[in-house]
């Protein structure tokens, strides 16, 4: 028996059907999710999802959610009409793509790699009423995922689905699909995560005319990660649905295509041993291991150093289940990596954000410890974080949240031993309930277990804006260094969170002209130059979005990376400015006030164009170091005046400044390399003379 959702031909309607199934009153029930880390070839995932169909409709197997990428396919529905498809061969070939017919309804649509696709195989009498209800789930869970990244999704009438609002108009950025035979589901649902759209042009997506598709990196004007997406999507379906998963290991059902049975040995059949980096293998990490193996390269490190420095000497990955306002307890992962510790204890912020995994912590705590040799601060890196979005917390939910992960992390974390401070996410009462934890812990109050605490518990003045204040004193440096006018200075800035935000009023301040900055949505863009002081009232104070502001002209993360400006900050994620994008850049200074947002590739391009790179560990420096001297000060008992630790501040930015570009003169090489090979040389250094122990 097919299902469906009367006479609508979309891709996402189910087939016309002709029963009704009774409704239980929901209570938990047991399932299993597989989960597959790489992409998988329609037809294959098609004989799984008929096996294990047939296998549950005979009660031989319990529910199942498959969630999978696919191999670049197009599948056609049994409504598909020629008008739909009317590319033929050359368009496969141009894609890479296959062609496949299926047995659901609705039309044509495209599957392909950084698309999140799920197959449940549900009895669906055990949660749904019938098809319409079980549709309208599927897009409940697809909704919650999307809100925890900030998107907005929502449905439309007779378009099954879920939609966002892009470029002035509805855009479709999931799909749904299924049919039911037997009481038992198939098909399922798309999530557009980070994937080529340039496929869906060759077609009309879902028979739907002008249907524009779009996917969350495109909303979101950043990458985002398949497989914490994934992850979430599991989590949202659990709630939604009332199941409590069982979850197999990646590629635990995957066997060859003639050979998709389902003895429980093949459900449980072992996972391959995998490389000792398998976990760290992540964009962000491989970018700064590529980084430090240059750098390596260039000063002739010695291969034994080599191999010490790319891992991190300690890593831990902690559960963090928190209650929720509503009773439910939902359970978060946090990670805390402690890169290197030879020149003392660790440093490094705590971020919480969706895309926090355990290879980008690695790849930041590696950061920090080049950020601080070269600054000559007596501390070694690290980075923590939780993958969570918190703006969806409510405020008791975030203290419960960070207490646990508190309480997981302490035998790691102390004066002595590592320093947490604020990052992405976070903020200074995050680490007041971090100080407390602790010192609920050993029994007394100990302020220096953190940094960036309200000025009440031991913070110190200027730690809230010293990141965006290093960024301008670097800045300043370099517009001396190429005889720029800083009144004729124009910046924009992407990202407007803590670091972007005190670059724009402190550049402002000494002289320049902001000309545009943004958040995740988006910014605005005004020649003649921002009015900070104002946007900071609107958007800081009263919560209007950049486009209510009415302070400047709407434009996209992508619009603002290639404006023409003499400094342009990237303040907001990694991996911004990429090969795809980095010829298209016009500006003269790159202050990069994010963590690791320059790509290789563009890096190379960059210098090629003759554009001035103040690298990473170097311009968002600020931070650590005011964080060093809130941990002295705390340590001390006596605190500093606020000028006292600007010109501190200034003082060594502008001797770690001056000592990069002399070495990168000297060496012919880039500002970036000139910043990691000496702070490389500073950690090889100690670790030479502290030896291997035993």
């Amino acid at each position: 028996m097919s299902l469906a959702d009367g006479s609508h031909s979309g891709h996402d309607s189910p087939v016309q059907g002709s029963e009704t199934l009774s409704l239980k009153t929901p209570t938990p029930h047991a399932g299993t999710l597989v989960r597959f880390s790489l992409p998988i070839p329609y037809v294959d995932a098609w004989t799984l999802q008929k096996q294990l169909q047939g296998e549950r409709i005979a009660e031989r197997q319990g529910d199942v959610l498959l969630l999978l990428e696919h191999s670049p396919v197009y599948t056609l529905g049994r409504t598909t009409q020629p008008a739909h498809w009317g590319c033929g061969g050359e368009v496969l070939r141009r894609t890479g793509a296959s062609l496949q017919s299926v047995d659901r309804g609705g039309s044509i649509t495209y599957h392909g790699p950084g698309q999140v696709v799920g197959y449940p195989i549900l009895k669906l009498s055990h949660y749904c009423s019938g098809p319409k209800q079980y549709v309208r789930k599927l897009e409940e869970v697809l909704i919650h995922t999307l809100l925890r990244w900030g998107i907005e999704g929502y449905r439309l009438e007779k378009k099954p689905g879920v939609w966002v609002r892009w470029n002035h108009a509805d855009a479709k950025i999931a799909a749904i699909g299924v049919r039911i035979d037997h009481g038992v589901t198939i098909h399922g649902f798309a999530l557009n995560v980070d994937l080529d759209l340039s496929p869906f042009s060759h077609i009309v997506p879902c028979g739907l005319a002008q249907c524009h598709i779009t996917c969350m990196a495109e909303v979101r004007q950043s990458t985002v990660s398949s497989s914490v997406v994934a992850q979430q999507v599991a989590q949202e379906f659990a709630r939604t649905f009332s199941i409590q998963w069982m979850s197999l290991p990646p590629d635990s059902m995957r066997q060859e295509p003639h050979d998709h049975h389902l003895a429980s040995t093949s459900l449980l059949q072992t996972r391959p041993k995998e490389h000792p980096m398998h976990e760290l293998n992540t964009p962000t990490f491989r970018l700064a291991v590529a980084q430090f193996d240059q750098a390596a390269e260039a000063m002739e490190l010695d291969y034994n150093l080599r191999e010490r420095l790319k891992l991190p000497q300690r890593s831990l990955i902690v559960s963090v289940p928190v209650r929720m306002d509503d009773g439910r307890v939902e359970v978060y992962t946090g990670y805390r990596v402690q890169h290197d510790s030879s020149r003392g204890p660790t440093k490094g912020g705590i971020r919480y954000h969706p895309d926090v995994n355990l290879g980008e912590v690695a790849a930041l705590a590696m950061w920090m410890t080049w950020k601080c040799a070269l600054a000559d601060l007596p501390y070694g890196g690290a980075k923590g974080g939780i993958a969570i979005a918190p703006k969806q917390l409510s405020r008791p939910e975030l203290q419960r949240l960070t207490r646990r992960y508190a309480a997981e992390i302490f035998p790691l974390i102390g004066p002595e031993k590592d320093v947490p401070a604020p990052d992405v996410g976070t903020d200074a009462q995050v680490m007041a309930w971090i100080m407390d934890t602790y010192s609920q812990q050993v029994g007394y109050s100990v302020p220096g277990v953190v940094t960036g605490k309200p000025l009440s518990i031991g913070g110190s003045l200027g730690r809230e804006e010293a990141t965006g204040r290093g960024v301008v004193y670097v800045t300043m440096e370099a517009l001396r260094h190429l005889k720029l006018d800083i009144r004729n200075t124009t910046v924009a800035i992407q990202g407007f969170g803590n670091v972007g935000s005190h670059t724009a009023r402190i550049m402002q301040e000494c002289g320049a002209r902001v000309i545009a900055v943004s958040d995740v949505q988006g910014g605005i863009h005004n020649s003649s130059g921002l009015d900070i002081p104002e946007l900071f009232t609107r958007y800081k104070t009263r919560g209007q979005s950049f486009r209510d502001t009415k302070l400047g002209d709407w434009l996209s993360n992508d619009e603002l990376l290639q404006l023409d400006c003499t400094v342009l900050v990237p303040a907001a994620l990694s991996e911004q400015i990429t090969k795809r994008n980095a010829a298209k850049l016009r500006c003269r200074i790159l202050a990069e006030g994010a963590n690791g947002p320059t790509t290789l590739e563009a890096d190379r391009m960059l210098q090629d164009q003759g554009v001035f790179i103040i690298p990473d560990i170097l311009a968002n420096s600020g931070g650590v170091i005011v964080s060093y001297f809130e941990w002295v000060q705390d340590v001390q008992r006596y605190f500093w005046k606020a000028t006292d630790i600007q010109e501190r501040l200034q003082d060594i930015l502008s001797s770690a400044f001056h000592r990069t570009l002399q070495f990168s003169v000297s060496k012919n090489t880039s500002m970036r390399m000139a910043a990691l090979m000496s702070g490389i040389d500073k950690v090889a250094q100690a670790h030479l003379h502290r030896g291997l122990y035993p």
